[in-house]
């Protein structure tokens, strides 16, 4: 997915919403419900717009599955850099591992197998 990693450059807009669009989808009606036309009418793209920047359906949910993991690392960043007390990050780690299924609702339905039955 060229250009994940710059996903809040305004170029790059328009992928974000994609990606958002197909996880909240995937949600609600499962992975293999969902097609690519309803993510493309969510994101408020066009049918071949959602092809330009994915290939497939399944890649769809790859990369919906990876800006939720860019976004729950990002709010583990003061954590990672080792910045904080020793247990101000035990605890904000704790805390933020308690809360991964809330920050993370579709990589937490996928390890649970729910989207595979859907």
């Amino acid at each position: 997915f060229e250009g994940a990693q710059d996903l809040d450059e305004p170029r790059a807009e328009k992928r974000r919403r994609i990606l958002e669009a197909a996880s909240r989808r995937f949600l609600d009606h499962g992975y293999r419900k969902t097609t690519v036309e309803e993510v493309a009418d969510e994101a408020g793209v066009a049918k071949g717009t959602v092809y330009l920047y994915v290939p497939s359906s399944a890649d769809l949910r790859v990369h919906a599955v990876a800006l939720e993991r860019r976004r729950y690392v990002t709010s583990l960043a003061p954590v990672l850099a080792g910045q904080m007390p020793a247990a101000e990050r035990l605890r904000t780690w704790v805390r933020e591992g308690l809360r991964l299924a809330e920050q993370m609702p579709l990589t937490a339905r996928l390890l649970r197998g729910a989207l595979a039955a859907d």
